[in-house]
């Protein structure tokens, strides 16, 4: 089980690394739906709340987001460390200019990371910037390892 320290530290790690991050949904049928993601922000440690810039081009995602439960997968670049947290939606609202600057600030890391490690030049990578991002804040109520090996799928922390 993870305290609220090491669920920061661990999500503050990914960030600063150079994070790649998916967002997941559910559709009223029980269809999956994933789009990219682009910031993650730990709002409250011990709350387990997170802010989560999502690209709100597919408007299953969108519409998805109407229902509680989603999921956040963020993963190193470099090395492939793994987390996938798996939570409800509090709020779905526009970004702010605060938003913004950290959207920015981790997508400069993100391209980076790929950069580095695939030899990706920038403007490929720019062609997946979205049109528009919506900001979801979600509680996460599990959490689990998805690096690869041995370890991949195990929880992380007890569901409540």
């Amino acid at each position: 089980m993870t305290t609220s320290d090491e669920f920061g530290s661990a999500l503050t790690a990914m960030i600063e690394g150079g994070g790649s991050f998916l967002f997941g949904t559910v559709g009223a049928d029980g269809a999956p739906r994933a789009t990219r993601a682009w910031a993650v922000s730990v709002v409250d440690a011990a709350a387990r709340r997170l802010r989560v810039a999502v690209t709100a081009d597919d408007a299953t995602v969108v519409a998805n987001l109407e229902r509680d439960w989603v999921t956040f997968t963020g993963a190193n670049v470099r090395t492939f460390r793994s987390l996938q947290m798996k939570g409800r939606v509090l709020a779905v609202e526009p970004p702010t200019v605060d938003d913004q600057v950290v959207m920015d600030e981790q997508i400069g890391a993100f391209f980076t990371a790929v950069i580095e490690v695939d030899n990706t030049p920038l403007v490929g990578l720019r062609r997946m910037l979205p049109a528009e991002v919506l900001m979801v804040d979600m509680i996460v109520d599990q959490e689990f390892d998805q690096t690869p090996g041995p370890s991949a799928g195990a929880s992380l922390r007890a569901a409540p």
